[in-house]
């Protein structure tokens, strides 16, 4: 989705003026000597040390809830991938490749994951792809019920009601109160939605609207409590990569994520988890060749692969998908967890100091990594995304659960509220924080500052 400037200039126009902002730098990047030596326990300047394992320098990603940059590693590996692959297209290089390289990957993934096996992991495009595979493969009856959090990422929520003008079903959604603050509430709230015909619960493990955290094993364990053999979907788009995650602990039947967020990985790749006992129940929605080149002409898979038969696909990227997979382990996936977590209290924080409120729950048991602030008004949010796009900040902003980067996106009848978004991940510092509150501060309390950022976008 592009930022037009047309859209900007069409809600904010009138405005004068007069300055520009200067661009946001961050330190310089250098090449990474040995983890081992770099992410020592207590160094208190290891997070600088993990902002030199990527490129970018004049910029603050504050996005990480859409797309992260790749590490450094992933992107060599990649490339080197590809230039292997190209060298010599022939099937048996190939073949090589993926039973070499993207087999030892999909180890590494199951292995941080603790997903057991890897007969239950496949590799897919992105979370979007992943959660339809599920929504489409399920054999649902016209009776038979699903339940779905109402922050769930469209292709989680919007895609299922797709999903019934093909085969008729009954979806009940399901609000909560982002200020509960208890486990029980949101356990309960989920129950209560439970009857003998529920076949489905799906929920996103972090909400990319506001930074919502479900406490995921509890809630799976209530459910199949209720019914063992009710289908539990995990929508793990912003936990991977973000939060320590337990498979097996955990207890979903099926869990989805993209390797293009939170893990830093490349783009175009994603996971899709389906419990053993499930795979057969579930129907491939894509009918290609799978990773070796083989078509199921008699008979589906009765593991994952199953789910892999997209037909030609980027083999290097699965494959530094793995590197990706090493570096969070190897800085430590609960030390990233727990650095997400401080950045998300800085920034609620300092939202505060300026006045801005947040609908991000404080408690850092229920909100994680997603930071969302309430501008006031449509003008003032769309100024604010502006103004951090000039500073070389990249932003979000929401309206009626869903994500946009350009105001035309949004149909007129639409009411509000617009929120802005920003989203801190291990290569931000306190710094990138602070810069983004002062402008959104800045753009809130005047109107001409709004118009002086329509001027230098310009």
């Amino acid at each position: 989705m592009d930022i037009k400037r047309r859209d900007f200039l069409k809600i904010i126009a009138g405005l004068g003026a007069t300055s520009l902002v200067p661009v946001l730098t961050t330190g310089s990047c250098g090449d990474p000597k040995s983890l081992e030596e770099k992410f020592t326990a207590g160094d208190k300047n290891v997070w600088s040390k993990v902002r030199s394992l990527f490129t970018f320098t004049h910029q603050a990603p504050l996005n990480a809830a859409n797309l992260c940059p790749a590490f450094d590693r992933v992107i060599a590996k990649q490339e080197q991938y590809a230039r292997r692959l190209s060298s010599d297209v022939g099937f048996p290089n190939r073949r090589d490749f993926v039973l070499e390289e993207v087999e030892n990957a999909r180890k590494k993934v199951c292995e941080m994951l603790n997903a057991g096996s890897s007969k239950q992991l496949a590799f897919v495009r992105n979370t979007s792809e992943a959660n339809t595979t599920i929504i489409q493969g399920l054999q649902l009856k016209p009776d038979d019920e699903v339940v779905l959090w109402d922050e769930n990422h469209p292709t989680n929520y919007h895609s299922w009601h797709y999903q019934r003008q093909v085969r008729p079903f009954i979806i009940k959604s399901l609000g909560l109160d982002l200020n509960a603050g208890s486990t029980g509430y949101y356990v309960d709230s989920f129950i209560k939605l439970l009857t003998p015909k529920t076949r489905v619960v799906s929920f996103s493990h972090i909400s990319n609207i506001s930074g919502h955290r479900l406490p995921a094993e509890k809630i799976c364990a209530a459910v199949k409590k209720f019914n063992p053999d009710i289908f539990v979907l995990v929508d793990g788009a912003q936990a991977w990569g973000s939060v320590y995650i337990d498979l097996k602990a955990m207890g979903c039947d099926g869990y989805t994520s993209s390797g293009h967020k939170w893990l830093c990985g490349p783009r175009g790749t994603g996971i899709l988890y389906v419990r053993e006992k499930w795979i057969p129940r579930v129907m491939p929605n894509t009918l290609g060749y799978n990773f070796t080149f083989d078509y199921p002409e008699e008979n589906f898979a009765k593991d994952a692969t199953r789910f892999e038969c997209l037909g030609q696909r980027d083999d290097a990227a699965y494959g530094a998908l793995g590197i990706s997979a090493d570096l969070h382990r190897e800085i430590g996936i609960r030390k990233i967890e727990k650095r997400i977590s401080e950045l998300t209290a800085y920034g609620l924080n300092a939202f505060d100091r300026a006045g801005i409120p947040t609908i991000t729950p404080k408690d850092q048991n229920f909100g994680h990594g997603v930071l969302t602030a309430d501008m006031g008004s449509t003008v003032r949010t769309y100024g604010a995304f502006l103004a951090l796009h000039n500073a070389g900040i990249s932003s979000a902003f929401i309206h009626n659960n869903r994500v946009h980067c350009t105001p035309e996106s949004i149909r007129k009848i639409d009411k509000l509220p617009v929120y802005l978004r920003i989203c801190p991940h291990i290569y931000n510092s306190t710094g990138d924080i602070d810069q983004a509150v002062s402008i959104a501060k800045r753009i809130k309390t005047s109107a001409l500052e709004i118009g002086k950022e329509v001027v230098r976008f310009i």
